[in-house]
């Protein structure tokens, strides 16, 4: 292994694509999803993550993803028959008692809700466990189902509660799955500390209206850096510099650009949410007490395939979840 390196005081954290790089991938993977008829969709989703993990660089080394694009294809095929069976259960009984009660419209809509929240960590458990750094492998433990039935009680509680438990419920959410993440044998731990956040919640809760929306940004932002503030890794320490106007900025950025261009400014899209990250996250500490052993553990590709079908816009975000 190589010899990790004291980088104490300094941000560990880079980000060195380009915008003609990223388009070279990009109009290829265009290119072979039109021949194909989009079949080649899982393996241009991959070769566009190699290309932005690898060019997002830790104290010196470059991140790796290591999927494949026929695991990914065949958690498509996986997911679509999962999903093509529970949705066709509610129309099976309704034609068979030939009648469509509140039951059954409640039993969709909840499969749904379930599923889509199962997608989301499973989606990111499959990213998490095919993404390496100096060959240790990132891995995501604890159970998609779990996490879906926190994250509907706290659905619930948000709405209960008339917004006023979000930053609660975003920071159990986000606990369950540091929690559960490990670089090699290192555990993540992460605090569910949610100091500040309330007061901002409240504030541009009450913003949202006469701003469009726009106040939320500020929530987001202090959401962001929250996340990275609570997070430690061994002795590794994570910093956030998000505000609420550079959200909105980049929000109405890409929207502007995705108009401007028809949709072919989509690969500067994605170059400006990388830059974006990079610029705001922070990794600070030293690398050399950091258990990091390798850790094995089998992977599956389904949950990839059900992240797509939601499409938990989860793709290519490595602003650190």
């Amino acid at each position: 292994m190589q010899q990790q390196r004291n980088v104490s005081q300094n941000n560990l954290l880079q980000y060195c694509g380009t915008k003609g790089e990223i388009y070279k991938v990009w109009i290829k993977n265009l290119l072979l999803m039109i021949v194909t008829l989009l079949v080649y969709r899982a393996w241009a989703k991959t070769r566009m993550r190699k290309y932005i993990w690898s060019h997002y660089v830790i104290a010196g080394d470059p991140l790796r993803y290591t999927g494949t694009g026929g695991e990914i294809f065949k958690g498509y095929v996986i997911a679509a028959l999962i999903y093509g069976l529970l949705s066709g259960i509610p129309y099976i009984i309704a034609m068979i008692s030939n009648s469509e009660t509140v039951t059954h419209s409640f039993y969709l809509n909840y499969v749904w809700l379930l599923l889509f929240f199962i997608a989301r960590y499973s989606g990111l458990r499959y990213r998490l466990g095919r993404t390496t750094w100096r060959g240790i492998r990132l891995r995501l433990t604890g159970d998609a189902y779990k996490y879906a039935s926190v994250a509907i009680r706290r659905m619930f509680a948000n709405i209960f509660t008339l917004g006023f438990a979000i930053p609660k419920s975003d920071i159990k959410k986000h606990s369950y799955i540091m929690n559960h993440l490990f670089l090699g044998n290192q555990a993540a731990v992460f605090v569910e500390d949610i100091s500040g956040l309330k007061k901002t919640n409240i504030i541009t809760g009450l913003l949202a209206a006469p701003t469009l929306f726009i106040s939320r940004f500020w929530y987001r932002a202090a959401l962001a850096n929250k996340k990275l503030e609570n997070l430690s890794l061994g002795n590794i320490r994570f910093h956030g510099a998000y505000t609420g106007g550079a959200y909105a900025k980049l929000f109405f950025g890409n929207i502007g650009l995705f108009i401007i261009t028809l949709g072919l400014g989509l690969p500067l899209i994605v170059h400006r949410m990388m830059v974006f990250h990079a610029r705001n996250v922070s990794i600070v500490g030293t690398l050399e007490d950091v258990a990091i052993l390798q850790q094995q553990s089998q992977l599956s590709g389904i949950g990839e395939g059900l992240s797509d079908q939601f499409d938990t816009g989860m793709d290519v975000d490595l602003g650190f979840i």
